[in-house]
This record gives structure tokens, C-alpha cells and sequence, in this order.
């Protein structure tokens, strides 16, 4: 406000002037009642006005990513992990984060507001990386799922293979070892699965015990893992050589095992 801008007249009363001076009016004064500059005062405010509603109307526009930002990703992590999901949803939700992104870059990097501009340089760049962040984590789970499930058959086959061949001490243990190849040759009593993923975080680690329970066809559950890892390799995983190695000698570990079962039989 000029209400504080100091008058010559006024300095000169100070210092001993004629104090008649002092009756002309200050610039506050003088500006408060004119009237047309009373005018540009009220445009100017209404213009500030009508500026900060279109600006918070453009904040708005920023909402439809807000999940995005706004969801706690770990959290949300351990909810999928703990439920069924099929190797669809995994490749459904990667896909909406990918598109999002994409649509995030399109956005323009300002805007201009009546005598305002915007700059959502940083607001893109930090909306990109949230999209980036669901992408890794989300990669992150399906990759361990993989290679749960990878070294659970092979696991699998090593451990059933290691019981037929060993040669049994005692009648029970043929009796046992007998029990377990008519099991093992039964259909779908193979190796666990379905066409779901579903991974226990805190027991990624685990691996089947040499009793063969009721599971699934092998030859399905090996398409399942070869179809995660073509899905991770789509999605540019860097796979881990010995995951790579364990997946290449998938099959044939599958055949050395139907071959296994025939010797044993």
C-alpha cells in the first residue's frame, strides 16, 4: 500500500517547515478516491479471483492419476500376493500402469491461466516414477512367483527321483516307495499348480517334501512358468542366470523324470 510512502511535504514539516504544507492529502489518499483507479483496483481483484478458481479447477484435472500417488504400494503388494491371481491380471494391471504412464508423458509440461503459467514439469516427472515404482513392484512379485514355482518342480523331481532310487532297507520302505510311484504315475498328481499364480511372500523359499501330493498335470504347470517368464521378458526383467538355467533344463529335467519312472516301474 502507498499508505507508508513518505511525502516530501511531510519530511519538510520535520525538519521545520511551514506546517501549512500539511494540509495536502497523502498519495493513499488521494488514489483510495479516485475513481478510476478505484475501477482498476476492483478489475484487477476479480481478476485474481476468477484466476484462482480456473487454477483450482486445473488441479482437479490432476485428480485422475491420484490413485497412482495416493495408494501405499507396499501395502497393496502384500494384498496381491495373498490372493489368486492369474497370469492375466498380472499382465492387465502392468498394462494399465504402462498406458498410464504413456498418457502422463502426453500431458502438457505447462499450462497458461489467464496471466498465469503453469510448470507440471516436475509434477509429470514425479507422476512417471510412481508409474514406474507399481511396474517394478508388481514385476517384482510376478518374478518371484516364477521362480518359486521353478524351483518347487524342480525340487519336485529331485527329491521323488532321489526316493525311487534309493534302494530300501526294509519292507515298509518298499511298501512306501511303491505307494509313492503309483501316486506319482497317477494323472494330474504331478507337480503344484493351476492356472492361477499365488505366492507366499514369507515362504518363497519353501520346497516340497518327497511325498507326492494331489497336484496338476506337469505339462501344464511347466507351459504356466514358461508363459511368466515370457511375460517378464516382455515387460524387459532382467532374469537371473541361474533362474534362466533352471527354466532352459525345465523340460528336459521333466523328460529324465518320466524316464526315471518307467526304470523304477
Amino acid at each position: 500500500t502507498v499508505a507508508v510512502v513518505p511525502r516530501l511535504l511531510e519530511v519538510l514539516i520535520e525538519c521545520g517547515g511551514d506546517t501549512a504544507i500539511g494540509q495536502h492529502h497523502s498519495f493513499y489518499t488521494l488514489i483510495s478516491n479516485e475513481e478510476d483507479m478505484l475501477k482498476i483496483v476492483v478489475q484487477i481483484m476479480n481478476g485474481m479471483s476468477a484466476t484462482a478458481t480456473e487454477l483450482q479447477k486445473y488441479l482437479g484435472y490432476w485428480e485422475k492419476y491420484k490413485p497412482i500417488w495416493e495408494m501405499d504400494k507396499d501395502a497393496y503388494i502384500r494384498r496381491y500376493a495373498k490372493t489368486t491371481r492369474s497370469l492375466q491380471n498380472f499382465h492387465d494391471d502392468l498394462t494399465k500402469y504402462r498406458n498410464q504412464q504413456a498418457n502422463i508423458q502426453l500431458e502438457e509440461s505447462s499450462h497458461l491461466i489467464k496471466f498465469v503459467r503453469l510448470d507440471c514439469g516436475f509434477l509429470k516427472s514425479t507422476l512417471v516414477t510412481h508409474c514406474h515404482l507399481w511396474q517394478q513392484k508388481l514385476l517384482f512379485l510376478l518374478n518371484s512367483c516364477g521362480r518359486q514355482q521353478l524351483d518347487s518342480l524342480h525340487n519336485t523331481f529331485r527329491n521323488i527321483t532321489t526316493e525311487l532310487t534309493t534302494k530300501p532297507n526294509t519292507l515298509a520302505q518298499l511298501l512306501s516307495k511303491i505307494e509313492l510311484l503309483e501316486v506319482t504315475k497317477t494323472p494330474n498328481r504331478i507337480c503344484a499348480g493351476g492356472n492361477d499364480i499365488s505366492v507366499n511372500i514369507k515362504n518363497k523359499s519353501e520346497i516340497h517334501s518327497t511325498k507326492c501330493e494331489p497336484l496338476d498335470d506337469a505339462e501344464s504347470r511347466i507351459l504356466r512358468i514358461e508363459e511368466i517368464y515370457t511375460m517378464l521378458t516382455k515387460f524387459e526383467v532382467q532374469i537371473d542366470p541361474n533362474e534362466t538355467t533352471g527354466l532352459l533344463n525345465l523340460r528336459p529335467a521333466w523328460k529324465h523324470f518320466q524316464g526315471m519312472l518307467l526304470d523304477a516301474e
